[in-house]
């Protein structure tokens, strides 16, 4: 798996030429979605993911995975082979903040007769998550929002374009420039803790990937109990702080309260310790990274 990864990696490494004349028909339609379909709800697309899965999308979201079949974010690539090296058939991981489901298809392939749980807030999102599940018997989906409490909580959907930037926090986005002409559709739905569904579903995750944009304190602060009873490896996306990451902060002196160490994946998927996450992506330049916490 990883060799076909490698022709993903090849990919996003490549010049907007190159990649441009190796599928132009794919980039023409991605170009016609986005410019002239003006669909708040996106094009439905299916394509076959680089380990040979078939993959829905709604286009111009995710338009990297339509044209690779994975995705090209160096972070996201690396996480990737993070996960080839480390989960293993029958374990049971959470994919929290699923969206259209690519980690989750992508895991369940790793963990084989193991369990995928995935959690997606959009009712837009869930329902291609829904569709991309439909036929992985050990993937099981929730329409539910994570936090610190069971509750109905306010959720706010962007046009389907900016849809990786859904949350609880609409005004976190407040002086980026898309944000003016994008408003959000407001949704109330239910919110569940990661302590009372691992409780009342008798499951405990070797795993978490998470990606909540803006809820990362509040889904640490209600899986309380599963971080203090068992050794969970999480991975968190986490931001830098110009793009405003206190929840981020604020989540990971949570987690190192409870005694679990912070890391970044290297370019072949093996982790170095990591004190100072913001320094780390100052100095690497990023305005993200999928960090890797684990229980010392």
């Amino acid at each position: 798996m990883e060799t076909k990864l490698r022709k993903v990696e090849s990919f996003a490494s490549a010049t907007r030429l190159k990649r441009f004349i190796s599928m132009p028909h794919k980039y023409w339609h991605l170009m016609l979605t986005r410019h002239l379909i003006k669909s708040p709800h996106g094009v439905m697309k299916k394509i076959r993911t680089f380990w040979g899965d078939d993959f829905s999308v709604l286009l111009p979201a995710s338009s990297d995975i339509y044209l690779s079949g994975g995705k090209t974010h160096d972070s996201e690539i690396r996480l990737c082979k993070f996960l080839i090296k480390n989960l293993k058939d029958k374990d049971i991981v959470f994919d929290i903040g699923a969206h259209f489901g690519f980690f989750s298809i992508f895991m369940s392939s790793l963990v084989k007769t193991g369990k995928v749980y995935s959690f997606e807030a959009s009712k837009i999102n869930y329902n291609v998550l829904q569709e991309n599940a439909l036929n992985k018997k050990n993937i099981q989906i929730r329409h539910l929002a994570i936090s610190d409490c069971v509750e109905k909580i306010n959720f706010y959907e962007f046009p389907v374009y900016y849809s990786e930037y859904n949350s609880t926090n609409q005004l976190q986005y407040k002086d980026e420039k898309w944000f003016q002409d994008n408003k959000p559709t407001l949704t109330v739905l239910d919110a569940i803790t990661i302590d009372a569904f691992c409780t009342s579903n008798g499951v405990f995750p070797k795993f978490i990937k998470m990606d909540v944009e803006g809820a990362e304190d509040k889904a640490i602060r209600g899986a309380i109990d599963l971080f203090s009873t068992h050794s969970v490896i999480l991975a968190m996306e986490y931001l830098a702080p110009e793009r405003g990451n206190e929840s981020h902060k604020s989540a990971v002196q949570l987690l190192k309260s409870l005694h679990y160490h912070s890391y970044v994946i290297d370019g072949k998927g093996m982790l170095t310790p990591e004190l100072d996450l913001d320094a780390y992506l100052r100095h690497s330049k990023l305005e993200s990274d999928n960090i890797i916490f684990i229980k010392k």
